[in-house]
Formats: C-alpha cells, structure tokens, sequence
C-alpha cells in the first residue's frame, strides 16, 4: 500500500506477505490453555514474535516491505536512512542489506552500546548525534 491514506485492505496484507515471506523466519501462533479456561472460551492466540532467528521480526517485516515497495516503485533507490536508538535501526540495515543498499541510522550517542552494535552487524552505518531532538 502507498502512502496515500487510503485504508489497508486484506489484499495489501497479502501482498506484503508475498514479498517478505522468502525472507523471513516464520514465527508460531500459539493459544493459552490457562486464558482459555478463565474465560470460558478460545479467545486468544500469541503471535511469538521473539522467539525468531534474528531481530524483532515486528519491526523487520516492517521495513522490509518498505525497502521491497521502495525498490518496486524506483529505479533510483540509492539506500535508506533512519533516526533511531535501537530496534528499528537494526530492523532497517537488515532489510537494507537484503536487498542490497547500504543503511544509515543516525543515533543518538546515549544509545546503549549493545544497540549499536547490533546496527553494525546488521550492515547499518552509524551516524551518530547529540541525545536531543534538535541534533537528529
């Protein structure tokens, strides 16, 4: 779906689902017996989203159907660039490097060191900044 502000429809899900799907580790949907039995029906069932190979798969699914949707509407992507202290930096190198354009994450030098980190490993470039809203 563009961004247009016309509303996500099932087909949109689906064809972002198409896209992502090679690329992506299928995380499982479980129930909870124990929910179940306090409501006295089967109400709820758990995305385990955490329980993936890699990063948040949240977030990555995310930013790889804008990098793929990116990529699909231009021939002139050079990268991506994003300001972020943690998950979605490294979602975004990830998708980036997928598709093969280099990532930017401008973050902020307060970020944990281990969030950084892991922007790396992902092939993001770290452009680092002041803690404020001003500096990004």
């Amino acid at each position: 779906m563009e961004a247009t502000g016309t509303p996500v429809v099932f087909s949109d899900i689906v064809r972002a689902w198409q896209k992502i799907s090679p690329f992506v580790h299928q995380t499982p949907v479980l129930t909870s017996s124990q929910a179940d039995e306090k409501t006295g029906r089967k109400l709820f069932s758990f995305k385990c989203e955490k329980i993936s190979k890699r990063l948040d798969l949240f977030k990555a699914r995310g930013a790889l159907n804008a990098v793929l949707q990116a990529q699909e509407r231009s021939d002139n992507v050079v990268g991506f660039a994003t300001h972020s202290s943690g998950n979605h930096g490294q979602a975004l190198s990830w998708a980036s490097k997928v598709a093969g354009f280099p990532c930017y994450v401008v973050v902020p030098e307060t970020a944990p060191e281990v969030k950084k980190r892991a922007i790396k490993a992902y092939g993001g470039q770290l452009v680092e900044c002041g803690p404020n809203l001003q500096d990004r």
